[in-house]
């Protein structure tokens, strides 16, 4: 049996995100919905392919929370389904501490109560 590489914990979880290239600030965003997350990244389900490695944005509209939480990533890797949706997985990077608190805070929560 392979053994778990992951450092972080991951919560199945569904909530709403929105996402976008970074640094296009005129682009719209695209709508997604999670699939898991944790402190360090999401795997999220979406009509259309990112590139590897490309740079996002990503709104993440929290349960319970009146804002959503805008955070930046990287796409580690993309893969279309038979369904015809995407899933894509997006390592968060550089997050202020205020961000990896919230982000933590919310992962604990949800493996408490999910």
């Amino acid at each position: 049996m392979a053994q778990e590489r992951r450092e972080f914990h991951r919560v199945p979880q569904q909530f709403e995100v929105q996402y976008r290239l970074a640094g296009q600030m005129a682009a719209s965003w695209h709508p997604a919905v999670t699939l898991n997350l944790s402190a360090a990244g999401v795997r999220m389900a979406t009509d259309e392919s990112l590139e590897n490695d490309a740079s996002v944005e990503l709104k993440l509209q929290l349960p319970n929370s009146p804002q959503p939480l805008v955070v930046h990533g990287r796409v580690i890797w993309s893969q279309l389904q038979a369904s015809g949706v995407c899933e894509i997985g997006v390592a968060f990077v550089d997050q202020s501490p205020e961000q990896q608190l919230h982000l933590d805070t919310l992962v604990q929560f949800l493996r408490k109560n999910v």
